[in-house]
């Protein structure tokens, strides 16, 4: 009701920022941009980059420019919101130079309005580096790289480069499944144990053209308003179908033939549903050991995720374990049980979708619990407060070159890093 007094109380030099990470949580989990402003036309300055949004009749904001153009605005920490000329910004944006260096950590030892002094590290090789900044966006001035590993280092570049190109088209599949909000394979109402059964009963209305199917009593949509195919997923079946459209397989949407288009790869799900059971995947992965690289954790370090302290020092401790594109399991008892049924391990799964620049802590994951969506590790201990990490699933790289769709480039810029609630 009262913009102005939002942006007084809520927004420092502009900046949606807070250090307490439970006030963080609220203000990405609740504030919109509607609470703040109330303008016909605002800006945004995500990182490096500069956005602008215009108020709908709704009084909630919409994307003029960008990859998100047309889409409503949700707004992430660190965003900084405004009208008329933007004033010089505070911040320097790592992640995007990242982006172009190819660097896992970052220790910065001097800062200037106009130069950073930093140690870049690339794996095991340290460059100390002077960087030129021209407002928030970073440029390589100099680096000393030594003598001895300046080949290493270029091979080093050009593996992080291949990588980040093939996680990217991952990302982008990420970013599809939450915007088309597939639904949990989980029926609204169940008789026993009935996780994973509406995709089969989705699949045969699909492939019969109907716009709808009952099952045990309740209504569900085949397609979306958009005509996109609204396939249910267990959480394992994010990991496949992403997998699987990044290399160009999916259900095509409603308007053309209602077939399955099959790129260059097939998990073969419909025809083993030991695959959509997570210990299944995880077998998998242990048989193609030229696919995937399977770390489990030592039964030491299996630490409750509820216990938060220990589980960031761990991850801070291990982040070269836990990289962009990895897959991480997670097992064990729920946090309810009903009345005299047995206590049963349980598993849950989720992609690792982006690192801290500065330490390579593993911020952001993307996952299907409930509904696809982009989660914290907070969202997910809240959820599960009782699982710890049994595993980690790392794609090889010379496997996700060869599955990844040649016809689709993806963007070598930062892709959208809005978290949800789900």
């Amino acid at each position: 009701i009262y913009p102005h007094t939002g942006r007084a109380v809520l927004l420092r030099d502009g900046y949606l920022y807070t250090d307490n990470p439970d006030f963080a949580y609220v203000l990405v989990s609740f504030v919109g941009v509607e609470h703040l402003f109330d303008e016909p036309q605002i800006w945004i300055q995500r990182g490096e980059r500069l956005y602008t949004a215009t108020r709908i009749p709704t009084g909630s904001y919409v994307y003029d420019d960008g990859l998100e153009a047309g889409k409503p605005v949700k707004l992430i920490l660190f965003d900084r919101l405004g009208t008329g000329a933007p004033p010089p910004a505070l911040h320097r944006d790592l992640r995007s130079l990242r982006y172009r260096l190819h660097f896992d950590r970052m220790e910065i030892r001097h800062a200037t309005h106009d130069f950073l002094l930093a140690d870049l590290s690339y794996g095991a090789i340290t460059v100390p580096t002077v960087l030129s900044a021209q407002g928030p966006r970073l440029e390589l001035k100099c680096e000393a790289v030594p003598p001895d590993r300046a080949v290493d280092l270029s091979l080093f570049r050009d593996i992080a480069a291949r990588r980040q190109r093939a996680v990217q088209a991952l990302r982008q599949v990420m970013l599809s499944e939450i915007d088309e909000k597939l639904p949990f394979d989980e029926p609204y109402k169940e008789w026993g144990q009935q996780d994973g059964i509406l995709r089969q009963a989705w699949m045969s209305h699909y492939q019969l053209g109907e716009q709808r199917f009952e099952f045990n009593g309740d209504d569900y949509y085949v397609f979306d308003l958009k005509g996109r195919p609204r396939v249910p997923q267990v959480c394992v079946d994010f990991l496949t179908d992403t997998f699987e459209r990044a290399s160009g397989t999916w259900w095509r949407g409603r308007g053309g033939p209602l077939q399955r288009h099959v790129g260059r790869l097939d998990f073969g799900t419909l025809q083993d549903p030991l695959l959509r059971r997570v210990p299944g995947f995880i077998e998998l992965a242990r048989s193609k050991p030229d696919w995937f690289d399977v770390y489990d954790t030592d039964p030491r370090e299996q630490i409750p995720l509820r216990r938060k302290n220990e589980l960031s020092s761990y991850l801070q401790r291990n982040s070269h374990r836990y990289a962009p594109g990895d897959i991480v399991v997670i097992r064990g008892f729920t946090n309810f049980e009903k009345r005299g049924q047995e206590r049963l391990m349980h598993y849950h799964s989720f992609f690792i979708y982006e690192s801290d620049p500065l330490s390579g802590f593993p911020i952001a994951l993307a996952g299907n619990a409930g509904q696809p969506s982009l989660r914290v590790w907070d969202t997910e201990a809240r959820r599960t407060p009782r699982r710890a990490i049994w595993h980690r699933l790392r794609p090889r790289l010379n496997w996700l070159e060869s599955i990844v769709d040649s016809g689709v480039e993806p963007p070598t810029e930062p892709l959208p890093l809005t978290f949800g609630l789900s």
